[in-house]
């Protein structure tokens, strides 16, 4: 996602109209671990680096004392372990399937193209 859609998405609707000097690290807009609907711990992570760098720019432009953002705990990536087809199973789809199709299959499934 772009700084733009992070921003809009995920960022400028939680501030509201609350001046830049009451957000605290607190704010929804800084503690983006809140409930965002089901967004992703890697796009919190990335509205997170968006928003700290604009409070950043703010704290060196002296509009803010410090930059609430700083040493916000974020949320850890849970990745599932990836399962694969075994050479066996790959053979099956590709034989289970429009004969046109069984070259792309194959290519896709020995070199790992999703």
């Amino acid at each position: 996602m772009s700084y733009r859609g992070l921003l809009r998405l995920h960022i400028l609707p939680w501030f509201a109209k609350a001046p830049l000097g009451r957000i605290e690290g607190s704010h929804p807009a800084v503690d983006l671990r809140t409930d965002r609907s089901g967004v992703g711990p890697g796009t919190v992570r990335n509205a997170y680096r968006v928003l700290a760098r604009i409070l950043q720019e703010a704290e060196n432009a002296r509009m803010i004392a410090r930059n609430p953002a700083r040493r916000v705990p974020l949320p850890k990536s849970t990745r599932e372990e990836m399962t694969f087809l075994s050479a066996e199973e790959i053979g099956r789809l590709a034989d289970g399937i429009d004969p046109r199709h069984r070259a792309l299959i194959l290519m896709a499934g020995f070199t790992g193209l999703r």
